[in-house]
């Protein structure tokens, strides 16, 4: 069976991360200068920040426990003498 390394399973998330980063960056820097500035415009931008900041130090934390290295083989969940399907009759 061939196996894959999980380390590929990574690449989809960066690019969904870049892509994030790059639309937060777009939307912060409209609300500082297109938005009215007050105070809460100011703690609604820092509210943003911080959750963003947040969820990808979470991501950052559960992601760097597991061991990338590890191919992933098709052979371990699904073995020849197994259907995939069950008879419908």
């Amino acid at each position: 069976m061939p196996t894959i390394p999980i380390i590929y399973f990574l690449i989809p998330y960066a690019l969904v991360m870049v892509v994030f980063i790059f639309f937060s960056i777009f939307n912060v820097y409209h609300l500082m200068r297109y938005g009215i500035y007050n105070f809460n415009l100011y703690i609604l931008s820092v509210i943003y920040v911080g959750g963003t900041l947040f969820i990808i130090g979470a991501s950052y934390i559960v992601l760097s426990d597991f061991d990338w290295s590890v191919p992933l083989s098709l052979g371990t969940y699904i073995t020849p003498d197994q259907d995939l399907f069950q008879p419908v009759l």
